[in-house]
């Protein structure tokens, strides 16, 4: 599944018009993070820090799953 994260000058109308549409997407919102106001680059850091993580996480339970089979 994608996953998207809306900048704080992204229309809000825009967002909950998708989850009416499509509630399983998964948007979070800058404001919601407390990055509001952050610049761009602080924005993207955390994106990435977020997005190794989650890799990480998910090959990890990939790799603990292949090895129990």
């Amino acid at each position: 599944m994608l996953k998207f994260l809306a900048d704080e000058n992204f229309d809000n109308t825009v967002v909950r018009r998708l989850f009416r549409r499509s509630p399983e997407i998964d948007i979070v919102r800058v404001q919601d993070l407390g990055l509001l106001g952050k610049d761009d680059p602080t924005i993207l850091d955390w994106a990435a820090l977020i997005l190794k993580k989650a890799s990480y996480l998910k090959l990890s339970l990939f790799l603990k799953n292949f090895f129990d089979f």
